[in-house]
């Protein structure tokens, strides 16, 4: 393992059972001392564990699946990247209560009943979670750990291991949370679904799929919100701004929300974002209404990034003139 830093060095020296965890299985890392499951780049930050982390899900790509993460450009052209994510359950001596592990990709997950959620690490066995005593007192840290491996694209995705060709670069990144005030078991009751939720495309079809309406519910309250941005904004002079440019494409700053439309394939297609989330909507030809296409945060977040762009566009007309053709976007 290369530590890439003093500040490492001293994390390492100040939590020391993270050496043990170095020698888990984890995928992409294999837990042995071969070269190719060393550690390339080591990345480790000391946060304190909020409502977030207890509904936190990994993002696992890769693992035993035709899928990856790959850029069009820069220093990671031409190469395909797995990633797993992973949470432990650590005590005052350092030694790991639990550990919980998400499916490793869509196969696993529909052989599993329901969401698995930051919080379950609390528990060892998760459809028991009511008949056993929880770990919120010997807790003393949740450890989250992201493993991204970097391969050589081979273009060849007919069979195992499918486009990972020869191996790159293994980074490895470990957030420390601490046990905040009042405690895990506090935390866990104080953190509330509807806020706390990290919406995505897969999970909001999964929820249609398994009619989960706790997370449904949430989604017709973006609905609402698309509708709001809708009529106050799209409507309200932005698309005409859209339509009048002399490139199919439009950007502009609000706030702190970044706003971009293009047209896709005969799609006029609306991005939102800022430095915590994004929301994206879409037009289908011959429609007036706009839909949401894909978005991801909390609730607070994107209604957050939705609102500010309606409350600047709304109460300061002069703000529209910041809303500009852009032929960079001319296509997405």
């Amino acid at each position: 393992m290369k530590v890439t830093s003093d500040k490492n060095s001293k994390l390492l020296a100040q939590y020391p059972f993270l050496y043990s965890m170095f020698h888990l299985t984890m995928e992409p890392l294999h837990g042995n001392d071969d070269d190719d499951c060393a550690i390339d780049d080591l990345s480790i930050h000391v946060e304190t564990a909020d409502g977030t982390l207890m509904f936190r899900r990994a993002e696992n790509v890769g693992l035993r699946e035709n899928s990856c993460i790959f850029f069009l450009d820069g220093k990671r052209k031409g190469q395909v990247m797995k990633q797993g994510e992973y949470l432990f359950a650590v005590d005052a001596n350092g030694k790991i209560l639990n550990r919980l592990d998400w499916p490793r990709n869509e196969h696993d997950r529909r052989n599993q009943k329901g969401e698995v959620y930051g919080y379950h690490v609390f528990w060892k066995s998760r459809y028991q979670s009511h008949f056993e005593e929880p770990l919120f007192d010997e807790t003393k840290y949740l450890v989250w750990i992201k493993i991204q491996c970097w391969h050589k694209d081979s273009k060849d995705d007919s069979a195992p291991p499918y486009r990972f060709g020869e191996f790159k670069d293994r980074l490895v990144d470990i957030t420390i949370y601490q046990k905040p005030e009042g405690g895990f078991d506090k935390l866990k009751q104080d953190s509330n679904f509807a806020e706390h939720l990290y919406l995505d495309e897969k999970l909001i079809i999964r929820a249609a799929l398994e009619r989960n309406i706790d997370i449904l519910i949430l989604e017709s309250r973006l609905t609402e919100l698309c509708r709001l941005f809708q009529d106050d904004v799209y409507q309200n002079g932005m698309k005409e701004i859209l339509d009048q440019g002399n490139v199919r494409g439009a950007s502009g700053r609000f706030g702190n929300v970044e706003v971009l439309c293009a047209e896709m394939c005969g799609y006029d297609r609306v991005v939102l974002e800022d430095k915590n989330c994004w929301i994206s909507f879409q037009l289908r030809p011959g429609s007036s209404n706009l839909y949401v296409l894909g978005m991801g945060g909390t609730l607070p977040q994107l209604r957050n990034v939705i609102k500010t762009v309606v409350k600047v566009w709304s109460s300061d007309p002069k703000s529209r003139s910041e809303f500009k053709p852009n032929k960079e976007l001319s296509v997405l």
